[in-house]
């Protein structure tokens, strides 16, 4: 979940692996219905018996583009700082790319 503004919805996706450690160039992820606010720091039960929501990362992400079949953000999300994640609406999913600023690649 990325909060596009202060108070605002949240722009959800969901994937299937750990996107927030060093490493991670490529990610497929479904993308969900916007979120309210209220659920940026929810953990708990899923209404419906649809499991349960824990938080496995936290960060400061900025959205700098999202249109129908692109998004993108940047920012830090857990271990991965200074990352462009970009994605592109494909057959699988959304596609993504995770970019390192030359600054914090590491050596």
């Amino acid at each position: 979940m990325i909060q596009r503004s202060a108070g605002g919805t949240l722009v959800t996706f969901r994937v299937q692996e750990r996107i927030d450690r060093p490493g991670v160039g490529r990610f497929v992820a479904e993308r969900l219905p916007d979120h309210r606010s209220a659920y940026l720091d929810y953990e708990g039960p899923v209404s419906g018996g649809r499991g349960t929501v824990r938080r496995v990362a936290a960060g400061e992400l900025e959205v700098v583009r999202d249109d129908p079949d692109t998004f993108e953000c940047r920012g830090q999300l857990g271990e991965v700082r200074g990352a462009a994640f970009r994605g592109a609406r494909g057959a699988e999913g959304w596609e993504f790319r995770v970019e390192l600023e030359a600054t914090d690649r590491p050596r």
